[in-house]
């Protein structure tokens, strides 16, 4: 799969422990230690799990998850806050993430939204879960959105119980020199690198054609995006 061939070619740059940061990688599914070719062991954490456990701590109602249409599919969002006694409902937001990607103005997001707002507040949701690492970085549309219907619905941000899991459970240190890898240039992206992690992060691009499925190939060419993937040297 591309997800495996993605993680071979990062074990090519040294990685043993990886963070499969985005919910439509269904590497949940997997064990977490994953062999490697020379029988070194990989540990793998993925979004859901830690998200799910860290909900299930302060159960407060119904929880409404949006995410992308392959990650709804997926149900693994479903399937982990039901076994964590967590009341759950999926909806997808088709076009969103690819809108974050290329910098969409805020009355085209706000479009795109609107159907998340909407049926939150027709379900009684009092916690509102981020189902796409993208969306976050317009999380403060939704929270104009709630506001402008006179609702204040917590808004969940995976990465924050995935972050205190990885701290917890790799040997992080404190200076990182971050190596990201993308499919094509994305000056948006470049943009969001620097700010996020500053100088010392390089972002290269690589030919990702060894590890395309020619099944999906034609789809990636209709329908561009960037792909990555990172490295953390400390």
């Amino acid at each position: 799969t591309l997800t495996l061939r993605a993680m071979a070619f990062l074990r090519t740059q040294g990685v043993s422990e990886y963070v499969a940061a985005c919910n439509s990688v269904s590497v949940s599914v997997l064990t977490p230690f994953i062999e490697s070719p020379n029988g070194i062991q990989m540990r793998v954490i993925e979004m859901v799990g830690p998200t799910a456990r860290s909900l299930a701590k302060s159960p407060r109602g119904k929880i409404l998850v949006v995410a992308t249409i392959a990650t709804v599919r997926a149900g693994l969002y479903a399937t982990a806050f039901a076994r964590q006694g967590l009341e759950v409902e999926m909806l997808a937001l088709p076009g969103l993430a690819e809108a974050i990607e290329r910098g969409a103005t805020h009355m085209e997001l706000s479009a795109l939204i609107a159907p998340a707002i909407s049926y939150a507040l027709s379900i009684g949701a009092g916690r509102l879960v981020f189902g796409c690492t993208q969306y976050p970085f317009v999380g403060s549309v939704f929270e104009q959105a709630f506001a402008s219907r006179d609702t204040a619905v917590e808004l969940i941000d995976p990465s924050n119980s995935v972050s205190d899991h990885v701290v917890s459970t790799f040997d992080m240190q404190v200076h990182c020199l971050n190596t990201f890898f993308v499919s094509k240039q994305s000056d948006i992206f470049h943009t969001t690198v620097r700010e996020l992690f500053g100088e010392q992060s390089d972002v290269m691009v690589i030919d990702v054609d060894p590890f395309v499925d020619k099944s999906v190939e034609e789809q990636w060419r209709r329908e561009p995006f960037v792909a990555c993937a990172s490295v953390s040297e400390c």
